[in-house]
């Protein structure tokens, strides 16, 4: 009779702890948000010399009324002598949609602006963010 219990909290537990497993799996498999932090970190890392620009009457600060919906804030940083407007929002959609309106890059929240024009930009974005076009996603 032992043995038979013993069986079946045994077959229970490994139940359980699959499910969680899969339950952890699942949820490592979601984009995550990234954090202003982590943002700046990546930037860093790759590029020691980049720097956070104050707003000024030359770099004025970033209107989210520019970018729509989902927009919460903006930097400006200064990436080897060229300008980068980098756009934060709510969620992954937001910055997505406002990358196809604006010719830009987006990954996770994030929107990455004024590069169009600017293939330096374009490669630095790609390689340290992993940003994509959604004009190239979708064709």
């Amino acid at each position: 009779m032992r043995s038979i219990k013993f069986i079946i909290n045994f077959t229970l537990l490994s139940i359980l702890t699959i499910l969680i497993f899969i339950l952890l799996l699942l949820s490592s498999c979601t984009k995550k948000e990234l954090t202003h932090e982590k943002l700046w970190a990546m930037l860093i890392e790759k590029e020691p010399t980049a720097i956070l620009l104050m707003p000024s009457q030359q770099y004025p600060a970033i209107d989210c009324k520019e970018y729509g919906e989902g927009c919460t804030y903006g930097l400006t940083a200064n990436i080897r002598g060229i300008i980068l407007i980098i756009v934060h929002f709510k969620e992954e959609k937001f910055a997505k949609r406002a990358a196809m309106r604006f010719h830009g890059f987006y990954t996770h929240n994030w929107l990455f602006d004024n590069i169009s024009t600017e293939p330096l930009l374009q490669d630095f974005v790609k390689e340290v963010f992993k940003a994509e076009s959604p004009k190239k996603i979708s064709q």
